[in-house]
């Protein structure tokens, strides 16, 4: 999954078109360069975007565009982009926003097995992993549960 990376490029207040900006954004966790001179697409109206392909959504960055051809404060553009921050924390396991959101499409549409037994699974949209494994006790009570949001 990519993420875009937007701006807007502006000469004298007016948005500026026809630039071939590029990006370098650092990976915050240990402040090391992760794109170099990324080359930026012109979407229209002054703005342009970057495809970062490589995007760690529990990760937190910093990048800086570069107009190059624009000169004083209008040639950089800073920004930052923020990852999925933790929600839950047991035994060991960390649940970001992004994993309780597919734990959760899965116990709502995913397919399920296992209905009326001790233990169910609940499937992901693919159907390719178990998001949730529950076991119940005989009057239907939680006894355990396993999660698995990762991608």
């Amino acid at each position: 999954m990519a993420y875009y990376v937007t701006t807007t490029f502006f000469e004298s207040g007016t948005p500026k078109t026809g630039l071939s900006p590029t990006v370098d954004i650092y990976d915050l966790s240990d402040n090391s360069l992760v794109v170099n001179d990324g080359a930026m697409t012109e979407v229209g109206g002054g703005g342009y975007k970057y495809s970062f392909s490589t995007w760690d959504s529990a990760k937190d960055y910093y990048w800086l565009a570069d107009s190059v051809s624009l000169t004083g404060s209008e040639r950089y553009i800073p920004g930052s982009i923020s990852g999925s921050r933790i929600i839950e924390s047991s035994g060991g396991q960390d649940l970001t926003s992004d994993d309780m959101m597919r734990i959760m499409l899965s116990l709502i549409v995913g397919i399920c097995s296992g209905g009326g037994t001790a233990s169910q699974a609940f499937r992901d949209f693919a159907d390719s992993k178990d998001r949730a494994q529950i076991t119940v006790d005989t009057d239907g009570n939680k006894s355990a549960v396993t999660l698995d949001g990762t991608l």
